[in-house]
């Protein structure tokens, strides 16, 4: 403030001497320097004084750090914001790559702990991924054990296993495996004698497991589809 206040008294003291001196050395009837001029002058000088202070103003050191090079005619870089969608399957393998055994361990372990399906995802493809015969009997093993004994079934306990077979299907992939699995539990109704009755819900459920079977068969060679297809053998018929 003093240093604007001096430079203000120096510009009106230069303006007061020319007006005087242009007085002194003026024609006979010329004008002098009014009050009212002089008045103007001072309007000037005053918003020169504030536009300079405006001007040169500097930002304080904290904020000159964050400009990065836009002092030096460079704009500053652009923070790349963080999204919260999921990265893609080949971002994620190419983070993978990058990672160390240790790392790698304690990335796989968090999924197992996130949740079941990651950990039973897991759990076949670290002890069941190389016999997947043996993967096939453990899961119709396990539909022999869910499905009711009695000849009838409800529509949620047979929903229910289905979604459980159709889970432990997805883990393996293999279209064999899929057939063989369901197969055995179309054909564990017939052999159990478990009739739907009224219940359309139930046997819908019924027939969309044929089609599925049908469709994962056209995928196979023909030499084992003529295996599967005698498998299943008087299946249709027990939707009459």
């Amino acid at each position: 403030m003093a240093s604007r206040s001096g430079t203000r008294q120096r510009l009106v003291n230069l303006l007061s001497r020319d007006a005087s001196a242009a007085g002194s050395h003026a024609r006979p009837g010329a004008l002098r320097p009014t009050a009212h001029r002089c008045d103007l002058h001072l309007d000037q000088i005053n918003k020169l004084s504030r536009v300079s202070s405006n001007a040169i103003r500097f930002p304080p050191p904290q904020a000159t750090e964050s400009l990065g090079d836009f002092r030096h005619g460079f704009p500053p870089p652009k923070q790349k914001k963080q999204s919260m969608k999921a990265a893609s399957i080949h971002e994620l393998k190419k983070s993978l790559a990058n990672l160390d055994r240790d790392e790698l361990l304690d990335a796989c372990v968090r999924l197992a702990k996130y949740k079941v399906d990651n950990k039973e995802l897991l759990t076949y493809l670290l002890m069941h991924a190389d016999d997947e015969l043996g993967y096939a009997d453990a899961v119709c093993d396990e539909i022999d054990q869910q499905l009711p004994a009695a000849h009838t079934i409800h529509k949620k306990t047979m929903r229910k296993i289905v979604r459980w077979m159709d889970k432990y299907i997805r883990y393996s992939g293999n279209k064999e495996t899929e057939l063989r699995i369901r197969i055995h539990f179309c054909r564990q109704f017939v052999e159990r004698k478990i009739r739907f009755r009224s219940c359309r819900v139930s046997a819908n459920m019924y027939a969309t497991q044929l089609k599925k079977i049908d469709k994962a068969m056209e995928k196979l060679h023909p030499d084992l589809q003529f295996d599967f297809r005698y498998q299943m053998q008087g299946l249709d018929a027990h939707l009459g």
